[in-house]
């Protein structure tokens, strides 16, 4: 089946998410070229302050696969301009998160990881063995305009947070 056979046939709702998810990511990865991570985090997380209304109703599962499936399509959108989109996303539900990237050492040199934490767990957005990196201090969290901190939903694929 093709792509656009595939996109066709999915639920009104889910194309419109799929749409709407490929350009923030596509935004986030060319924003990602021209400024630093911090600046545009910081822009997102204000932009996500004024909350659609309009948005396709479907489930935070769904959402965050919608990223994935756009992180696939967009060259370069990796573990971190996923990470922005779903996080950018996410704030507009109401649900708070924080993008946390995590190093590890392979064959003398050092790799990078990102993913999103919120009080549930960790929503990864490039499975692998993200257990195995060493988190840095966290940036980018969205909790700080929420007026509530909504959990992800159960439905999400979260793995638990070690403290």
């Amino acid at each position: 089946m093709s792509r656009l056979s595939e996109f066709c046939s999915l639920p009104r709702n889910l194309r419109l998410q799929l749409l709407r998810s490929l350009s923030v990511v596509g935004f986030v990865r060319v924003g990602l070229l021209v400024v630093k991570v911090s600046t545009l985090s910081r822009a997102l997380n204000k932009a996500a302050r004024w909350q659609e209304s309009l948005h396709p109703a479907v489930r935070t599962k769904d959402l965050l696969w919608t990223i994935r499936a756009s992180g696939r399509v967009v060259p370069g959108a990796l573990c971190l301009p996923q990470c922005l989109a779903a996080q950018f996303l996410l704030a507009q539900r109401g649900i708070a998160t924080e993008v946390r990237i995590g190093v590890v050492r392979r064959d003398r040199q050092l790799a990078a990881h990102a993913w999103l934490e919120s009080c549930e767990g960790s929503v990864c957005f490039d499975p692998g063995d993200q257990g195995r990196y060493t988190a840095l201090q966290p940036m980018g969290r969205t909790s700080d305009h929420l007026t509530t901190s909504r959990p992800l939903a159960e439905e999400t694929h979260t793995r638990s947070t070690r403290k």
